[in-house]
């Protein structure tokens, strides 16, 4: 399938490209940039794993796992920042240095991009063997999951499982379509979990490190419950209105 194939040489032309360029200068841009690519590329070996079974998509993922984590690490403290400078008052320089994450991975670049450039070789070989007919197969199972499991109800203890979902959805189908053709719900709903997602850690951060910080907590809490029935009423209303979420 051609459109596979562009698609996978782009990701990981794009993913090298931003570690060879990582500097200070955009720093959160291309670190979030580098996170992108590595999420897209394990949709690509998940795709993978179900046309060949014996393909383990979670043995060659470990490699792209180190990269991820090395930049979770550093953009964490960023995102944090943020959002301490957003809602709080809170000046905490002492939790919020990643000096030690970014030298971290500056060193271990030239090995991330040797794994990189190996990695491609074997994703494009394996890429090439999936059909049209196996991806359209893939694509319907992962539009039941999401259907099974926002028919049954939102739960908070799911929602992030439920982001990965959808996050997977949009990957897959930016494969064989434009940005503009992917479903809006999957790109308002994918928001909405990651802006309640990140309220939630922050709560958690400052209950640890600022736990007099009651009125700022009240108020994350009150927010993020407002991004929940913004979501229920988000999926309320594509449930009165569709019957496929990843396929039109």
């Amino acid at each position: 399938m051609k459109a596979l194939e562009r698609f996978t040489k782009k990701r990981f032309k794009c993913l090298q490209a931003f570690l060879k360029s990582f500097s200070n200068k955009n720093e959160g841009e291309e670190l979030h940039q580098i996170r992108l690519e590595i999420k897209k590329i394990k949709a690509l070996l998940r795709l993978i794993h179900f046309n060949r079974k014996k393909f383990k998509d979670h043995k060659y993922f470990t490699k792209f796992r180190t990269i991820f984590r090395q930049t979770g690490n550093i953009r964490d403290t960023d995102l944090r920042k943020k959002l301490l400078h957003q809602y709080t008052q809170i000046q905490a320089p002492a939790f919020s240095s990643n000096d030690h994450a970014l030298k971290l991975f500056r060193n271990h670049l030239p090995k991330h991009l040797k794994a990189v450039s190996k990695l491609e070789k074997i994703v494009g070989k394996e890429i090439k063997k999936v059909k049209s007919h196996t991806y359209s197969l893939y694509l319907f199972k992962k539009n039941q999951e999401l259907s099974d499991i926002l028919s049954e109800g939102l739960s908070q203890k799911d929602l992030h499982g439920l982001r990965k979902l959808i996050k997977e959805a949009i990957y897959l189908t930016s494969m064989s379509k434009k940005k503009r053709e992917i479903d809006p719900f999957l790109i308002k709903s994918s928001g909405l979990i990651g802006n309640w997602h990140d309220k939630k850690n922050l709560i958690l951060w400052i209950r640890s490190h600022a736990s007099k910080e009651k009125a700022t907590i009240r108020t994350l809490q009150t927010e993020s419950n407002r991004d929940i029935q913004t979501l229920r009423k988000l999926v309320r209303k594509y449930h009165a209105t569709s019957s496929s979420f990843l396929v039109k």
